[in-house]
């Protein structure tokens, strides 16, 4: 019998994988970027430094991901990326701490409220934001940021550059703001508990498993067997009969531990 039912149980439970896998990901609308913006409500900056002498390279990252980047009047237009840039980043030389700005990477621009959304992966669930709409000397430019939950975080912090590679910028960026919350969990923003955790799912897979087994076994019993009676058509009722009264009669020892009715001959 088990050989006959285990190819159904496998399907079973590679239509639950696949149906977990195709949970639809919801980009609320009423998302509070204000939980991830610092210095209220500014653009965030991250500055790496490169020794090249006899200079030092400065690459400044200018993110937001809520909104485009606010335009600096006090710079100059040449030096800094046009109106509607998302992430851009501007490559500054200095010598003898005079800086002159050599390079200026539109990485993310163009009209559009959110950016495209994605898991990493089932189990681990970080999210990844893919921006694009920017052109380096017409080819195109893509960031990704992996959005890593960190519910200790109990401030703000700056994403941190990994690699520039293919015309790819990715960044990873671990906050409290960056964890999931349910729908009903009100609040419109980052923070708080997630949907079920890896570990929920698995139970919940096993769970189901047990069940369907005891269904396909049951109806296998009825059909090819002929058994009839109830419970006995159940598959291996007699070690599940046995479970269930070592589960009771454990029960029944703790009760009487716990009220006093335990008596040690």
């Amino acid at each position: 019998m088990f050989e006959r039912t285990l190819p159904l149980l496998l399907a079973v439970t590679t239509i639950l994988i696949q149906a977990i896998q195709a949970t639809p990901i919801t980009v609320l609308d009423s998302y509070d970027c204000g939980n991830i913006v610092m210095n209220g409500k500014k653009d965030i900056v991250v500055t790496e430094s490169l020794d090249t002498p006899p200079t030092t390279t400065n690459t400044t990252t200018l993110i937001n991901i809520c909104r485009p980047l606010t335009l600096d009047e006090k710079i100059d237009k040449n030096d800094q990326c046009p109106a509607g840039t998302w992430i851009c980043q501007i490559v500054t030389n200095f010598k003898n701490n005079i800086g002159r700005v050599t390079e200026v990477k539109p990485m993310a621009q163009g009209d559009f409220t959110m950016p495209k959304a994605t898991l990493t992966s089932l189990w681990a669930g970080d999210l990844v934001l893919t921006f694009t709409g920017g052109s380096i000397r017409g080819v195109e430019q893509k960031v990704n940021i992996t959005m890593v939950c960190d519910t200790k975080a109990t401030t703000v912090t700056t994403p941190s550059m990994i690699c520039y590679d293919n015309n790819v910028l990715s960044m990873t960026w671990s906050n409290a703001a960056a964890c999931g919350v349910t729908p009903d969990a009100g609040g419109g923003g980052g923070g708080g508990g997630g949907g079920m955790s890896g570990a929920g799912i698995f139970f919940l897979v096993i769970f189901l498993l047990l069940v369907t087994y005891c269904l396909v076994g049951s109806a296998y019993n009825y059909s090819v067997l002929r058994m009839t009676r109830f419970p006995e058509m159940v598959p291996n009722w007699n070690l599940w009969e046995r479970g269930f009264i070592w589960i009771a009669d454990l029960i029944g020892s703790v009760y009487e531990r716990l009220s006093g009715r335990y008596v040690r001959l």
